[in-house]
């Protein structure tokens, strides 16, 4: 879950996947650019369900710990993003 938290404190998700599957690992775009103000956070929140109760668990009584095969507990985030100037634009006017 990706959550946005602005200069004033509201809160915006920005990508929440709730019944993530493993086979899902791809990327995920907007629509449309998002543009936030300068001092606006991103939190990344990752967890794991390693419970009996979790059907595709391949084993629950197992140890696992972090590293690199997609046995072991492992989550990165990558979030792209570019500054931004402000400009007057007007409508009509060509862009530089």
């Amino acid at each position: 879950r990706y959550v946005l938290t602005y200069p004033d404190g509201r809160q915006e998700p920005l990508l929440y996947v709730p019944q993530y599957d493993f086979g899902w690992q791809h990327n995920y775009y907007l629509n449309e650019p998002l543009f936030v103000p300068a001092g606006t956070k991103v939190t990344l929140t990752l967890w794991w369900d390693n419970s009996a109760d979790n059907p595709t668990n391949p084993d629950p009584t197992a140890t696992v710990t972090y590293g690199a095969p997609t046995t072991a507990e492992m989550g990165f985030g990558w979030l792209h993003w570019t500054e931004a100037e402000a400009r007057n634009i007007v409508v009509g006017e060509s862009l530089r």
